[in-house]
């Protein structure tokens, strides 16, 4: 019984090797009569053969083709040989080994942190907290503590009530959730209100009674969610404490659509600002010497400020007029059809942003834009969403509903 091979197959040692010669078959063939183990044979040009043999079976493939070819070694496959140009080669293995011990070093750093749910200014806030804890560019992965930071979050940066930290590869995510803060004369609204009719996709209610649900179709100024009056702790003798106002906290994303049109001509007239400007005439026996006549443009208005005239026997001899003149310019501009066009979408887009407000999504849009005539008409339709909700209304006294 043979014994298994210590390699498998494929990492099996072999040896690849050219049979030159003016006869490399009969070469071949008194090597095989030779007891020579051939594993693999290929043709490759006239006088020339590729053999696959053992490691073993090359020297006496060499003595036994000596009298007709020639055998030249062109590759030596398998694990032996690989591990081989291993050893020989000591900065490859090196450099493999200092390239995984970087790679998981790195790996094991902080690249980056990132603060969501939270405005700009108070994400600021809570990067320099992190940082002081240790959370930043550069630092190790296993000296952050998400617990010890999420706590530290919440106790020390005024305006966040909660704060979760995770990790996800090289980048700490900081997910914090701002404190409500009440509206200037909002303190405590009894009712939150649509200001745009709609049909509500969201409903995310903090505080009080929702009023609407998922799906419904709202009109403006229709009451979303309504506040209540909760007892209080009880003192402490027992009795029952004052009524406190729970205000209605909540954001209710309804979807709608919406149209803007807008035109723009293509010349457009107008008229530049008034200049005043002096203009005279000089005359002698009829003739005029020298004059400054008004610029052109419009006249709006004269001021005379000297006027001499000088007669002999009748005959108008000199003459000097001299007066002020208030002169107002008009131009023209035309447009290109393509720059009215340009100019038409974009008054479409301020009076759709002043319909909508700047807190909408857009999630369709279709534009179309015309020109007739001597103007560029747009037309923008939308379908947006936005939060439609709005306090109204203040909250009852204290013991009525």
């Amino acid at each position: 019984m043979r014994a298994p091979p210590p390699w498998p197959r494929s990492l099996e040692p072999r040896v690849v090797a050219w049979l030159e010669g003016r006869h490399p078959e009969r070469a071949l063939y008194r090597a095989l009569s030779h007891g020579v183990v051939v594993r693999a044979v290929r043709s490759l040009a006239r006088g020339r053969l590729e053999v696959v043999v053992a490691p073993e079976m090359l020297a006496p493939l060499r003595r036994a083709v000596a009298p007709l070819a020639r055998v030249r070694v062109r590759r030596r496959l398998g694990a032996p040989y690989a591990l081989y140009a291993l050893v020989r080669r000591p900065g490859l293995w090196v450099g493999a080994a200092a390239f995984a011990l970087a790679l998981g070093a790195l790996a094991s750093m902080v690249w980056a942190v990132r603060v969501e749910g939270a405005p700009r200014a108070l994400g600021e806030r809570v990067l320099r907290v992190a940082l002081r804890y240790g959370v930043a560019p550069g630092a190790w992965r296993a000296g952050v503590r998400p617990q010890r930071l999420a706590a530290a979050l919440v106790a020390g940066v005024p305006g966040v009530t909660w704060a979760a930290v995770h990790s996800d590869g090289g980048l700490v995510v900081v997910r914090v959730v701002p404190a409500l803060r009440p509206v200037a004369r909002e303190e405590a609204p009894r009712r939150l209100v649509a200001w745009h009719a709609g049909r509500v996709v969201a409903l995310h209610v903090r505080q009080g009674r929702p009023e609407v649900a998922v799906g419904q179709e709202v009109r403006a100024g229709q009451a979303l969610v309504t506040g209540y009056l909760a007892e209080g702790a009880p003192l402490a003798d027992g009795s029952p404490g004052p009524a406190r106002w729970v205000a209605p906290r909540a954001v209710v994303v309804a979807r709608w659509s919406e149209r803007a049109r807008a035109e723009v001509p293509l010349v457009r007239r107008g008229h530049g600002p008034v200049r005043w400007q002096l203009a005279w005439m000089v005359s002698v026996l009829g003739r005029t010497l020298s004059a400054r006549p008004a610029p052109a443009g419009e006249v709006a208005a004269r001021r005379l400020l000297q006027r001499w005239r000088i007669r002999v026997g009748g005959i108008e001899c000199i003459a000097l007029r001299v007066e002020r003149v208030a002169v107002r310019r008009s131009w023209v501009h035309r447009l290109s059809p393509g720059a009215a066009r340009a100019a038409a979408v974009a008054a479409a887009e301020r009076r759709l942003a002043r319909a909508v407000g700047s807190g909408a999504r857009i999630l369709r849009r279709q534009v179309s834009v015309q020109v007739r005539d001597d103007r560029a008409q747009a037309e923008l339709r939308v379908e947006v969403e936005a939060d439609v909700a709005r306090a109204a209304g203040e909250a009852p006294p204290a013991g009525q509903r």
